[in-house]
């Protein structure tokens, strides 16, 4: 018997993987901080029931693409689909970004603090930004490569 994976269809009778419709599902449904920020400012609510919606707006955003990374590694025809796996990638993305986050943040807010120069803070942050951009890059590049050396 051949097994096929599962599928789920919308509209008008298309098919997809269900694969496919979660990672889908993954990437468009964080909430955009801006937005939630515009609103809440306009619907004069209290600042403390402002900070915790902003904050799980914000939270939201980090989760989420640990979800759609996870999401995009078992889509990989070769992935191992057991649960303890899943736990394990879901772990490491969510811990070594955290660490990595709190490590990078921790030298820009020590760079920041010690200069007093309004121009120089701007470069660092936007310094830290695209070193944050670069590490992602370079990471997406290394799965390439070990997904290309696997054929």
């Amino acid at each position: 018997m051949d097994l096929q994976p599962p599928t789920c269809s919308l509209l008008w009778g298309l098919m997809f993987l269900l694969i496919h419709a979660m990672f889908f599902g993954a990437l468009i449904s964080p909430t955009d901080p801006i937005t939630v920020f515009s609103l809440l400012k306009s619907a004069g609510i209290t600042k403390s029931l402002e900070t915790k919606i902003a904050v799980e707006s914000l939270f939201n955003d980090g989760v989420a693409v640990v979800v759609v990374i996870t999401i995009l590694k078992l889509a990989q025809p070769e992935a191992n689909l057991e649960i303890s796996n899943i736990l394990l990638l879901f772990k490491q993305l969510a811990i070594g970004g955290l660490l990595l986050g709190l490590g990078i943040g921790y030298i820009g807010y020590k760079l920041i603090a010690s200069i007093d120069y309004y121009q120089v803070e701007v470069l660092i942050t936007l310094a830290i930004v695209m070193e944050g951009i670069r590490l992602l890059i370079l990471s997406m590049f290394l799965d390439l490569w070990q997904w290309l050396r696997q054929d």
